[in-house]
């Protein structure tokens, strides 16, 4: 997270042969909360299960964090080549540095004429109810709604940033154009010139991912055969977390382009 990111494969010997992990369900929820405890502030870590050899395994991602340095037990590490390194001080000076430029970024500046009422209360709490299902960042009660938009950058200096809109306003494109998101389904490749389907959303990005997952699912995901002995359902190769992931990916590409 002081550096560039990467990813912690958990179950592969340093051969690449896959071993067994014994309780991996409690594994992940032990060290999900420890690293919650161990580390500050907050980290941009997630996890997710992958098969390998006929066994699962566990596979830590981190980003590289914008409230760096990030401090693990009292100490600040850096990751030099394959080595983990306590970091000297002009090390620790450049992250400080660096912070303070991600403090600038798009996301974390005041969002104009936009105020509480304007967020999506029914998605915050659902948020909300998340964190505290999952575990995956600090837990709020249903009525700190305040403290929770403070904690996480969407409220700063009693105003909403940015990201707040793009994650919980009712209307956001009010505010933020490029929060459109447009669904066409062309006849043939995408250089025809005949469209057969075309949608614009432009609700909040919650919203904007579930109403395109939907979409995925009638018209990607899943096609059925009917015959006169069985009903046969067939995969088409396209996994759903895939999909999911592959618009997640392109969501977060398109905000950057237009913020950058």
């Amino acid at each position: 997270m002081n550096a560039n990111g990467g990813i912690v494969i958990i179950g592969v010997k340093g051969n690449g042969t896959p071993v067994e992990i014994k309780d991996i369900d409690n594994l992940e929820v032990e060290l999900k909360n420890y690293l919650l405890k161990a580390i500050t502030p907050e980290a941009p870590i997630s996890f997710s299960r992958e098969f390998a050899g006929g066994k699962q395994i566990l596979l830590v991602k981190v980003w590289n964090g914008s409230k760096s340095p990030y401090v693990f037990n009292g100490t600040i590490y850096l990751r030099e080549g394959n080595q983990t390194v306590k970091a000297k001080p002009d090390s620790i000076s450049r992250l400080i540095i660096e912070r303070q430029k991600s403090e600038l970024h798009w996301e974390r500046q005041p969002a104009l004429g936009i105020e509480l009422e304007d967020l999506d209360e029914l998605e915050i709490r659902k948020t909300l109810s998340d964190l505290e299902k999952f575990g995956r960042g600090k837990a709020f009660k249903e009525k700190e709604v305040v403290d929770f938009l403070t904690y996480y950058g969407l409220l700063q200096n009693n105003n909403l940033t940015n990201a707040a809109v793009v994650l919980f306003a009712k209307e956001p494109t009010r505010y933020l154009p490029q929060c459109r998101i447009r669904i066409s389904v062309f006849s043939g490749s995408k250089s025809s010139d005949t469209i057969t389907y075309d949608r614009i959303l432009e609700g909040n990005l919650f919203r904007n991912i579930e109403e395109t997952m939907q979409f995925f699912e009638v018209n990607v995901a899943v096609t059925s055969k009917f015959t006169d002995k069985s009903w046969i359902r067939k995969d088409l190769p396209y996994p759903k977390l895939a999909l999911r992931e592959g618009l997640m990916n392109a969501l977060l590409c398109k905000f950057l382009h237009n913020i950058n």
